[in-house]
């Protein structure tokens, strides 16, 4: 005996039962199977109602005698209610989780946490390489791009921060460049001693003043430079061009005192000659003595 479905109400019976207990139809001897889909349905069916196939009706049986009849429906319907019962009892059981299962699921979990982590702890420590790189660093493209690719990291409000001074700094450097004072530069360049321009602004410096000492012209004024820049660019011009106005300032302090001993000189002649001219014409008109 084995459970089939009722073709009438899709309901478990036994295939020997005389009747299904739950739609009353008539079932042993009444139903077979479909050779195409295995689905049960009635014994006089030419068609199946699930696939749509085809097949030949049987010839219904012979009933059997109401006695007999009655025989085996008491007899199914103790080997029903006991196959009912079963199905009863096992329909709410599920059955367990395979262990191999479980051991794949967790091992699918460990891996994807290992993973997760370990992509975490690459990208932390790529965050912290990229930071320690922008200690010494004074470009704002380098700051632009640690904030563009970790903008959740732990130390994005001090990158933001001195990137701000980097952005201000770039400000005051082109406006210098504009203006090219001197007295800016020197100002630039000891309130940012660690600026990318430093080198610039010191060669502009040096540019300048001598410019500056080339236009006077003097010996104190190259004095001024070399003791100012004693590795500047022009060093060397400095100190022969010194040495130059040296030689050009005594030359001239040489004619001075020249010029200066020259005219006391003639000075001193027109003075001896107007005072030889006194005396003769003293002499000419003072009377001479009578003879006694």
């Amino acid at each position: 005996m084995s459970m089939i479905t009722c073709p009438e109400c899709n309901q478990p019976v036994s295939s020997k039962a005389p009747t299904c207990p739950h739609c009353g139809i008539r079932i042993e001897n009444n139903v077979k199977r479909c050779p195409k889909c295995n689905t049960y349905v009635m014994a006089d069916a030419s068609e199946c109602p699930n696939c749509g196939a085809h097949f030949v009706v049987e010839e219904k049986p012979t009933p059997k005698p109401a006695a007999e009849q009655l025989q085996d429906e008491s007899t199914y319907t103790a080997d029903a209610v006991s196959e009912e019962a079963a199905v009863v009892e096992e329909a709410p059981q599920k059955k367990d989780t395979p262990w191999y299962l479980l051991l794949l699921a967790i091992l699918i979990i460990g891996i994807g946490a290992y993973l997760y982590w370990d992509n975490y702890q690459d990208k932390l420590a790529s965050e912290e390489k990229a930071f320690e790189l922008l200690k010494d660093c004074n470009d704002p493209l380098s700051f632009e791009d640690f904030i563009a690719r970790f903008p959740n990291s732990k130390h994005i409000d001090e990158v933001k921060e001195r990137l701000s001074g980097l952005q201000k700094e770039d400000a005051v450097w082109a406006e210098l460049c504009r203006t090219l004072d001197v007295d800016a530069l020197h100002n630039f360049v000891d309130t940012h001693p660690t600026s990318p321009y430093m080198k610039v602004a010191l060669h502009k410096i040096d540019s300048l003043d001598w410019r500056r000492a080339d236009q006077i012209g003097t010996k104190d004024a190259y004095d001024e430079y070399i003791l100012q820049h004693e590795d500047g660019i022009y060093i060397s011009e400095a100190y022969n061009a010194r040495d130059n106005a040296r030689r050009r300032e005594e030359q001239a302090r040489r004619d001075s005192l020249a010029a200066v001993a020259k005219r006391d000189s003639i000075a001193a002649a027109a003075a001896a000659e107007t005072e030889a001219a006194t005396t003769t014409t003293t002499t000419t008109t003072t009377p001479a003595p009578a003879a006694e």
